[in-house]
């Protein structure tokens, strides 16, 4: 009976560990993927774009919402129209990028915007777009 009590109290003591361990993990300010679907929905998508597909991961430490559009517009047309939605819904340009792959570029490009620990980035497909079957990809990510 006494070594009974004694394996009853260690699985107790290990599962009370455990439970505290897992609460310490998981940050306090961990972003949900509610909160990415909120962030995500208030900004008007660019008109026109059709929608073939919408991709999360989601983690303790971080997590991506991302849908890729089919379009027919240019990264000039997606540029200007990110350039005046995204500052309505107080997100920073911070930066535009060529992309290359394997040191090759095929007219890929990025743009970076914040908010406060949320990033936002566009991706136009260039000359790839029949490998990735879209034309450009609005991501968030903490």
């Amino acid at each position: 009976m006494q070594k009974a009590r004694m394996r009853f109290y260690i699985v107790i003591l290990i599962l009370v560990g455990c439970i505290v361990w897992m609460d310490s993990y998981t940050p306090k300010d961990a972003v949900t993927k509610n909160d990415l679907l909120t962030e995500f929905n208030a900004i008007s998508q660019m008109p026109g774009a059709k929608n073939p597909s919408q991709t999360s991961i989601m983690k303790n430490t971080g997590g991506v919402l991302s849908n890729k559009f089919d379009s027919s517009s240019s990264f000039d047309d997606l540029k200007k129209y990110y350039e005046g939605e995204l500052p309505k819904h107080e997100w920073t340009f911070v930066e535009q990028k060529n992309l290359k792959d394997w040191g090759k570029y095929y007219g890929e490009k990025s743009l970076i915007y914040r908010k406060g620990k949320l990033k936002l980035s566009i991706e136009y497909s260039g000359e790839r777009y029949s490998e990735t079957g879209w034309t450009f990809a609005v991501s968030i990510s903490w």
